[in-house]
């Protein structure tokens, strides 16, 4: 694969030093024969145009930096053969594989050299090009930071480099770098949700360690500076796809392993629905970072018993009626059903996008299953390849806890403070009969860990709470989420729409689910209707095929009958630490290698989301934590 990628681009290259650039060369004094020689040619450029030999190495890094000193080598191509005008300088940034063979022959071009800034005419001729070369790099950010120095008082000098040019050649060559170290070495993340509590808290602003697994060479290198995949404050993608790269990952320090915290792109994340729902703050209230194909099977639920009050086994029977009618109002008519406060209300869906993978949005879990594992779930205790798998301390669980009076705002404070429960929008201590409110009498359901239910239960005993205490000895419930029975429709129906694989014939629960075997590249499995259902999803989306179930068996595009399937790549289980307030693979099923950016590697900053910044807000002892 990877030679795929650089022959491309190397042919490219040839093909354009062979037409043109050997001849402005040999203009600019340089030998023919050094614009034909494959990479050599590159570092002679850079030379040619009086730059520093590594932006002919930058222009071997596939990213967005790789188009940036491209665009950067062919505007100064053309400056140092007097070509300043706002027409030469857009073909040079858009179409240099014709404006520069046009002028290579073109016996009126001679090589004039550097800009001149003591000249004024020099000077004067750039004004507006070097303008539009910034808003090509940068999509009009620089200009506007150009424009606010301007106004400042801040004036071109003669002798000296206009303000244009100084700042723009600094904060470009700043974007290729930030572009270099964020695509293939660290980029920062901070954690929206309390998926991975109390391992990962709300608020932190960690590095992932891109060498840890091997870079992945990005896939859809055009894209808005430093954004992931939407403008900031908009639903515009912040890329295209017009130039997109197969995949491949460079060398790494090792292989994921069970137990790691990785950060991937979310494989349910194709198709991102735009649009907030109603009193959710955060991300979380972003529909885009949910499960699409959740609301597709929540939809035709909503609409068949519901609205409609048709009984679950018709509703199961007509199921892809119903999902066909829930996406065409989603992605057609823009709106879905969503419950607001206990009623199905209709809310407003902002379009959506399809997105190539490393596009869709940053997931953060925990490792639990590598290819070739079997993992299973038997009332909250994960099981890997049938021995328990314990992850450490910072599980949680929801608790239904019986104390003896109801909680003041004095319990809810110290209980803050003393096990770091959440209060505001991810709430830790809940009302069991309205779970987004905090618990108003003695009954609190109650997400913790083992390590800090045992701490609370010694300080009650102890009185650190005062007269508060548990009512008996019996007062603490672990919540389990039971199999349902297949025969009951009703019960079937939370496993159908929210626990992978969707289906009828599979009645797993977040709490107890499986058994499943992760998918391993060169392994194959028969095609039975069983494993039709759990692995079709990566034959045909993630392993790009088109399958389908038909009269008992397996078919390809050809209608060829296919009794087995040999997997191309590896896939991976992930999952969440604060496992009742997690979204991920027991909603959404395998994560592919293809998906894997980093691992986790420190927190650089940490923000209490309930506190201000100047009150008690920053978590100073976990700045520098590691994993």
């Amino acid at each position: 694969m990877l030679i795929s990628i650089f022959t491309l681009w190397l042919i490219i290259i040839l093909f354009y030093c062979a037409i043109a650039t050997w001849k402005l060369f040999e203009k600019a004094g340089r030998k023919p024969w050094e614009g034909v020689v494959p990479v050599y040619n590159l570092f002679i450029w850079a030379k040619v145009i009086n730059k520093p030999w590594w932006w002919g190495l930058i222009l071997l890094i596939p990213g967005w930096n790789q188009l940036l000193m491209l665009g950067a080598m062919n505007v100064s191509m053309g400056r140092i053969f007097g070509k300043y005008s706002p027409k030469d300088t857009i073909m040079q940034i858009l179409v240099p594989f014709i404006y520069f063979p046009m002028i290579a022959y073109d016996e009126s071009v001679t090589y004039e050299g550097e800009t001149d800034w003591n000249s004024k005419e020099d000077r004067e001729k750039r004004k507006i090009s070097d303008h539009i070369a910034l808003f090509f790099a940068s999509f009009g950010i620089i200009n506007v930071l150009v424009a606010v120095l301007k106004l400042t008082g801040t004036k071109d000098k003669p002798g000296q480099k206009s303000v244009v040019k100084e700042w723009g050649d600094s904060i470009v060559f700043a974007l290729i770098a930030a572009s270099i170290i964020r695509g293939y070495v660290l980029e920062a993340f901070t954690i929206p949700t309390p998926s991975m509590e109390k391992e990962m808290l709300v608020g932190d602003f960690l590095f992932v360690n891109k060498f840890a697994y091997g870079s992945r060479v990005p896939m859809t290198p055009i894209s808005f500076p430093l954004a992931h995949n939407t403008i900031p404050f908009t639903y515009v993608n912040s890329y295209s796809t017009a130039i997109k790269l197969p995949y491949y990952r460079l060398p790494g320090f090792g292989e994921v392993e069970r137990n790691d915290i990785v950060v991937f792109n979310y494989p349910a994340g194709d198709t991102s629905v735009f649009g907030r729902f109603p009193g959710e703050d955060g991300a979380g209230g972003e529909m885009q970072g949910h499960n699409y194909y959740e609301f597709i099977r929540e939809g035709a639920f909503y609409e068949a018993c519901v609205i409609q009050r048709k009984p679950e086994k018709n509703f199961f029977q007509n199921r892809r009626f119903y999902e066909n009618l829930t996406r065409k109002r989603i992605l057609e008519e823009n709106w879905k059903y969503h419950p607001v406060n206990g009623a199905l209300q209709k809310i407003d869906v902002e379009g959506y996008s399809y997105r190539p993978i490393d596009k869709r949005e940053n997931y953060v879990k925990r490792c639990v299953a590598v290819a070739g594992d079997t993992l299973e779930i038997i009332n909250r205790k994960l099981y890997v390849n049938g021995k328990y798998n314990d992850v450490g301390e910072n599980v949680n669980f929801f608790y239904n806890v019986t104390f003896n009076r109801g909680l003041t705002e004095k319990d809810f404070n110290d209980f803050k403070e003393l096990y770091g429960f959440n209060l505001g929008q991810y709430k830790d201590l809940r009302n069991p009969r309205s779970p987004r409110n905090l618990p108003i009498d003695e009954n609190v359901l109650m997400n913790m860990s083992e390590k800090v239910k045992n701490e609370l239960l010694q300080n009650l005993k102890k009185g650190i709470h005062g007269n508060l205490r548990l009512l008996n000895d019996s007062a603490v419930e672990p919540v389990i989420n039971k199999k349902p029975s297949l025969n009951n429709y009703s019960d079937l129906i939370a496993s159908y729409t929210g626990i992978y694989p969707n289906h009828p014939k599979f009645n797993w629960t977040r709490d107890n689910y499986g058994p499943l075997w992760m998918p391993k590249e060169g392994v194959s499995i028969p095609l039975n209707e069983e494993n039709w259902i759990k692995y079709n999803r990566c034959i045909n989306t993630y392993e790009k095929h088109n399958y389908r179930w038909e009269k008992g068996a397996v078919y390809d595009e050809n209608n060829n009958k296919l009794d087995t399937y040999t997997f191309k790549q590896d896939y991976y289980y992930m999952i969440g630490d604060n496992r009742h307030s997690s979204a991920d693979s027991r909603m959404w099923g395998f994560v592919p290698a293809d998906h894997i950016v980093g691992k986790t590697l420190i927190v650089f900053m940490s923000k209490d989301q309930e506190k201000g910044w100047f009150d008690g807000g920053i978590r100073w002892n976990r700045i520098f934590k590691t994993f």
